[in-house]
């Protein structure tokens, strides 16, 4: 799992940039490249934010009674 997530990101730090270059050139403002940037980020911390009470549910399931 760890490989595939460096990859992933290694995907993510070429394409991102060359994005947002190719956006630039097609004269977006700054501001709407940066909020299209955002949206990966805000998915991510969504992810996140859900993992949390998703693991302490799971775990209370497991404990015997």
């Amino acid at each position: 799992g760890v490989g595939w997530g460096t990859g992933i990101g290694r995907i993510g730090s070429i394409i991102g940039p060359s994005m947002a270059g190719w956006m630039h050139a097609m004269d977006f403002q700054i501001e709407t490249i940066f909020l299209i940037a955002a949206v990966p980020a805000l998915c991510a911390a969504l992810a996140g934010a859900c993992l949390g009470p998703l693991r302490t549910t799971i775990m209370a399931r497991e404990q015997p009674a």
